[in-house]
């Protein structure tokens, strides 16, 4: 039997734990444009694209409001939007996705005012959350979280205004929506939408571009 070349170990020896380094740095390349880094940009951007601001009117204490507890008055302001969230809110207090109670607290003048005090409990969580973006905090009610489901296509990356930048094309869709969920809603938020996002490179990665 012909006994392997020393030399030829040798080599081997040396550049199998190199090739191996090269591979494994280019798997956690963060900049590198692969759908992987994409899906990574691009999740914070549709994880809360089925949220809603929840629009009711609150007390005016005059102070900046915290997005939770939302402290709406006992006598409800009249018009039709905010009694249709009033009326949400409560029945989310009787299915246990947020607790519900009665708090008295000062105005913006300092006049004390009856009010009913929400708050997500554990269940609701999912449901009844905080929302940050560009412009600041709410609270919101989702229907799930939005998931990238599929990188369709990219763009080669070129510059831009001083930038690295391509337009990714995928889809997205709904998951871990809420019990009790109705049918049409599931339907409507798990079918795949289709979207293209400018995607730009840092020097930590790719972000959605501003």
């Amino acid at each position: 039997m012909t006994q392997p070349d020393p030399r030829r170990r040798a080599v081997l020896a040396l550049t199998t734990p190199a090739v191996l380094m090269l591979a494994l740095n280019g798997c956690s390349n963060d900049k590198a444009p692969n759908e992987a880094n994409f899906r990574k940009a691009l999740a914070p951007l549709v994880k809360d694209r089925f949220c809603r601001p929840i629009q009711v009117a609150r007390v005016d204490t005059g102070s900046d409001q915290q997005p939770y507890p939302i402290v709406i008055p006992v006598k409800p302001v009249l018009y039709a939007d905010d009694e249709k969230t009033r009326t949400v809110l409560k029945q989310a207090a009787v299915g246990g996705a947020l607790t519900r109670k009665k708090v008295t607290v000062p105005d913006r003048q300092g006049k004390q005012v009856d009010a009913w005090s929400y708050s997500p409990t554990a269940i609701g969580a999912p449901v009844f959350r905080t929302v940050t973006n560009d412009k600041g905090s709410y609270a919101a009610f989702c229907m799930g979280t939005g998931k990238v489901d599929k990188i369709v296509r990219w763009t080669e990356p070129a510059d831009a205004f001083g930038r690295t930048v391509t337009e990714v094309t995928y889809t997205y869709s709904a998951t871990d929506l809420p019990d009790g969920a109705p049918a049409d809603a599931v339907a409507t938020v798990t079918k795949p939408r289709h979207t293209t996002t400018m995607l730009m490179l840092a020097n930590d990665g790719w972000q959605v571009a501003q």
